[in-house]
């Protein structure tokens, strides 16, 4: 199988790890029960965090955004560039203080249950998400510029079809 010509990889901020750790601090104290685990908590999710972040990977290539992810579970995502429809961005005020954005690859036909990707912590997000759009929107335009090779082929399967539908109408239309 042939490799994909790389052409960014996402490098990512080691401010997430403050920013991971304060945005969950901040749930301990609101559940205010939580409060004396903060102790315990900070210094296992320093550790864990940093491990996290040394795990992720996010790769553009040619034809692909290639994500990867895990310490104990790992997870590979592939998702090819014609797939994906949007790249949203996130940043919201504890995101600014710490300088960290999030952003999410939302594919056609992924479920409801959120986008197939989402990465925190990208250094310059914005310019990570305009290159697979710009990525994206060029292999689009290769392959509607490209010679279909298989031109004939499609336009007979179609022509099978519209005579197939032309025989069931007249079967229809024979029974009534």
């Amino acid at each position: 199988m042939k490799e994909d010509k790389i052409i960014a990889k996402a490098a990512f901020n080691p401010k997430v790890v403050n920013y991971w750790l304060v945005s969950h601090g901040l749930g301990f104290v609101c559940s205010i029960v939580l409060i004396p685990f903060i102790v315990i908590y900070i210094p296992i999710a320093l550790y864990l965090s940093k491990r996290i972040l040394e795990c992720i990977e996010c790769t553009l290539t040619e034809t692909a955004l290639k994500v990867k992810k895990g310490i104990f579970v790992k997870t590979e995502n592939t998702i090819p560039l014609e797939k994906i429809t949007d790249i949203g961005m996130v940043e919201g005020p504890l995101m600014r203080r710490f300088g960290v954005q999030r952003i999410s690859v939302e594919t056609a036909g992924q479920t409801s249950a959120g986008p197939l990707a989402v990465l925190t912590g990208i250094v310059d997000a914005a310019q990570f998400r305009e290159r697979v759009l710009a990525q994206r929107d060029n292999n689009s335009i290769t392959t509607l510029d490209a010679p279909n090779s298989n031109h004939e082929t499609t336009e007979s399967i179609l022509a099978d079809i519209r005579d197939s539908l032309k025989r069931i109408e007249s079967v229809i239309s024979d029974k009534n």
